[in-house]
């Protein structure tokens, strides 16, 4: 399970794409697990970033501190001294990872792999065969195409590397499967006058995104708010080309080299952020707080009726009394919501609802002072043993003997 790349889309924001899918995948396991049989803590994977210059003692020491800073040890001091050189580094990292018995390994953003800084190419293909070899765990390597020219450049680093094979995550081809996802999303339109998905929309989207997903989901995404603030209310391929023209200008030299087909042009554009994009989205979307929206005509006085007098059934109401109900209340309160309506309903139910009599608690020897109709008086009037009689000649008692005998 060693990928050299790990699927970033060419030129366009592949570290979110294929970093976000890892980051769900990884959420679906628990990072550490406590075994009290055998007093040690596992790591079930580690996930590091390979350091920004590209240094391969910073990628061994970054996993030290990612190690220390989920199980709260302080291998950083004892084992992730720089001065100790690669090896001891690589050795120390082996050690820590048997001794948690970490799961696998995950190495981000190797697109930084720096060979001036690393000592040169042979020396950073040595470490990670060594790396492959010697700490026992699958080692998956995630970085954008960039990254895929470190490891080609010798048939044995390629071959360790790659282990059970790379996975190239490319833009979606103008296939059945991009049809199909662009219907998918279509749905998701929030517009009044949503228009349905055509052949015209259908190009024109992939002819502005190329078929890079992210692109794709910013577009459709900006395209409506700006529907919403003009008031169109329907997405028109004019409107996506507007919108693309405006909002995406960062991208427009990336996209144009995807159009292109040229290889030598895609490869100035391996990994490109989108930070003005991102922050344009957020803004247009506060926008849409300040859009007036038209008010709805209300609904006549009839159907609201016998909405009102559905809630209050659905409130086990009976309908004999929910109907009428609903007429006195609409007829007071005409204007008002339902939400209101159903409130003055229930509080007027509450007001007429009878209160139930509180249970009195006497003691035994008082029983003799309550009312004459207090079954306790009765059964306190004379000895326990004519408490049948007393209550009998009270009413209280049906006496079933004479029936019995008769039968």
């Amino acid at each position: 399970m060693n990928h050299p790349t790990g699927g970033r889309s060419p030129g366009i924001s592949g570290p979110k794409n294929s970093g976000r899918s890892m980051e769900r995948i990884l959420g679906m396991y628990p990072q550490a697990l406590h075994h009290p049989d055998y007093n040690i803590t596992q790591l079930v994977y580690l996930k590091i970033d390979c350091p920004i210059d590209g240094d391969l003692d910073e990628l061994c020491l970054s996993f030290f501190n990612e190690v220390d800073k989920i199980l709260g040890t302080h291998y950083s001091r004892s084992h992730g001294r720089k001065k100790l050189g690669t090896k001891r580094l690589l050795a120390s990292m082996c050690q820590v990872a048997n001794l948690h018995a970490l799961g696998v390994l995950i190495i981000d953003e190797v697109q930084n792999l720096n060979e001036a800084r690393s000592g040169g190419a042979e020396k950073m293909h040595n470490f990670f065969v060594s790396l492959v070899n010697t700490i026992g765990v699958p080692i998956i390597q995630v970085g954008t195409h960039r990254a895929s020219k470190f490891f080609q450049r010798t048939f044995r680093a390629a071959r360790r590397v790659s282990g059970l094979g790379s996975i190239r995550w490319d833009r979606l081809p103008r296939d059945d499967h991009w049809k199909r996802l662009l219907k998918r999303l279509w749905k998701y339109q929030w517009l009044r006058n949503a228009a349905l998905l055509d052949d015209e929309l259908e190009s024109t989207m992939y002819d502005l995104t190329q078929g890079v997903m992210d692109i794709v989901i910013k577009l459709f995404a900006l395209a409506q708010i700006r529907a919403i603030v003009t008031g169109v209310e329907c997405i028109k391929p004019m409107l996506l080309r507007k919108v693309f023209e405006d909002e995406f200008k960062p991208v427009h030299p990336m996209l144009a080299a995807l159009r292109s087909g040229r290889p030598e042009l895609i490869a100035k554009y391996d990994d490109l952020l989108m930070p003005e994009i991102e922050g344009r989205l957020l803004t247009l979307t506060r926008s849409l707080d300040n859009v007036t929206q038209p008010k709805l005509p209300a609904p006549p006085a009839d159907d609201k009726a016998k909405r009102l007098a559905a809630l209050l059934e659905e409130m086990e109401i009976p309908r004999d009394i929910a109907i009428p109900m609903a007429d006195e209340l609409l007829a007071e309160n005409l204007d008002i919501p339902l939400a209101a309506l159903i409130h003055k309903a229930t509080a007027y139910l509450a007001q007429d609802a009878p209160k139930r009599p509180g249970i009195s608690r006497v003691k035994r020897t008082e029983w003799g002072g309550l009312s004459e109709e207090d079954l306790r008086r009765r059964y306190a009037d004379g000895p326990d043993s004519e408490v049948y009689e007393r209550l009998k000649q009270a009413a209280l008692i049906l006496d079933l003997r004479p029936l019995l005998k008769a039968s």
